[in-house]
């Protein structure tokens, strides 16, 4: 069985129209100056999906400190719990609008943005093996002289008009 790619649809200009609706902000310049309301908001909706997500692979976060972090958490499988597929799907569906609605809020061109930390990731595979380093849990372990896309991801937001004063 053979797997096309499907064309992607404009859906970055489709749920800016819908947080339009919502009376959601959509700024057309990159800005960390939103209220603290927005911030909440974006960050708790990304939260939330993300813990969808979670579950609905079988999984269960265990929490080591009473402040959550990347430390002080741990995704493991839980025993009595398999995937359910469709609930998966709802929550990247759903991530993948409330990141873009998170992108809009902050004015950041989110598609020029993952074109750059795609490259980014395709570098972190090995072109004389054409294969990817892992470790224990079987996510790429980046390479000798691997560069993130951090200064790439700074410039555009400079070229779209960002300063770096701001917070």
């Amino acid at each position: 069985m053979t797997h096309r790619r499907l064309q992607p649809l404009a859906d970055t200009e489709a749920i800016a129209t819908t947080m339009e609706a919502y009376e959601h902000p959509v700024r057309n310049a990159p800005t960390a100056e939103v209220p603290d309301s927005e911030r909440l908001l974006r960050a708790r909706l990304v939260f939330e999906e993300a813990l969808e997500f979670v579950a609905a692979m079988g999984c269960d976060i265990e929490v080591s400190d009473s402040h959550v972090t990347k430390v002080s958490t741990e995704v493991v499988l839980n025993p009595d719990a398999g995937i359910d597929l469709v609930e998966a799907f709802d929550a990247i569906c759903d991530l993948t609008v409330v990141t873009k609605g998170s992108a809009h809020t902050l004015g950041l061109p989110v598609d020029e943005g993952t074109l750059i930390v795609d490259a980014t990731n395709r570098a972190k595979v090995d072109p004389a093996t054409g294969r990817a380093n892992r470790d224990r849990y079987g996510k790429v372990i980046k390479p000798e002289g691997w560069v993130a896309p951090t200064a790439a991801l700074q410039a555009l937001l400079v070229q779209r008009g960002w300063t770096r004063s701001e917070r």
